[in-house]
Order: C-alpha cells, then structure tokens, then sequence
C-alpha cells in the first residue's frame, strides 16, 4: 500500500499473511478498521447477542488504540446484520453502543445480511475514524 500503513494488533499478522487481510488502515488522518466479527477466546460465536455486541465493540476500542486513536474519533460506521428480525436487534445493539459512544454520534449504516464469514456469527462491524489534520 502506498501512502497507508497496516495496524495489527500486538504484531498479530497471520491473516494478513495468509490472506492478505489488514485488520485496519492508517492513511494520513483517517483509519479505516475492516469488518469486525467478535467471538470469544475459543474463536466461537457468542450465545448471547449483547455479548458478542459488546466484543465486537472492544475489538474495535483495541484496534483503534494500536493506531492512536479512540472512539470518539469515529466519523462512521456501518453494521452487517444476520437476522429475520433486524429492528429488534439494532434497539439491542443500540443499548450495546451506549456504552461505547457518546454524542456527536457518527454516520452509521445498518445493513441486513444472510451470512458472515464465521457461521454462527450475528455482526460485523466496519469503522472510519478520523484522528485530525497532521496525524
């Protein structure tokens, strides 16, 4: 990549050498965090949706920080949903990002989908963030 510089967390860079996969960007001002998808430390899905909600969110808290930057530098995000009933959840993820962001609130998509690339998984969750002019 010209111009952008991959961010790993603690040097973890075995899908960015199997697959090519950056876990997140730096560019300039801007950090862009690929789809996150939590599971637990055995790498299952969560049983309960506000868990893996909540992980997910953490994933996000850590990669942010591996690029100098938190939460409230996030400008927009979107979310991938598996679900048949998609305005239930977001309330529930709602309550979930809470906890996490506050106002001004970013731009965020919510997208209903039929599958992620973890079988089980209910979420993932894409991420710009924008850390200032000079960064």
């Amino acid at each position: 990549m010209r111009n952008a510089e991959a961010i790993f967390l603690q040097g973890d860079r075995s899908v960015f050498d199997g697959i090519g996969f950056s876990p997140a960007v730096r560019a300039g001002p801007f950090i862009f965090i690929s789809g996150v998808i939590a599971t637990d430390d055995g790498g299952k899905v969560f049983e309960k949706i506000e868990d893996e909600f909540c992980a997910a969110f953490d994933n996000i808290v850590d990669l942010l920080g591996a690029a100098g930057a938190t939460m409230a530098d996030i400008v927009a995000f979107d979310t991938f949903h598996v679900t048949d009933k998609l305005l239930p959840d977001l309330y529930a993820f709602n309550e979930a990002r809470k906890k996490y962001m506050g106002a001004p609130h970013p731009a965020w998509t919510a997208i209903g989908v039929t599958s992620l690339a973890i079988r089980g998984a209910r979420v993932e969750m894409r991420v710009t963030a924008y850390i200032g002019p000079g960064a």
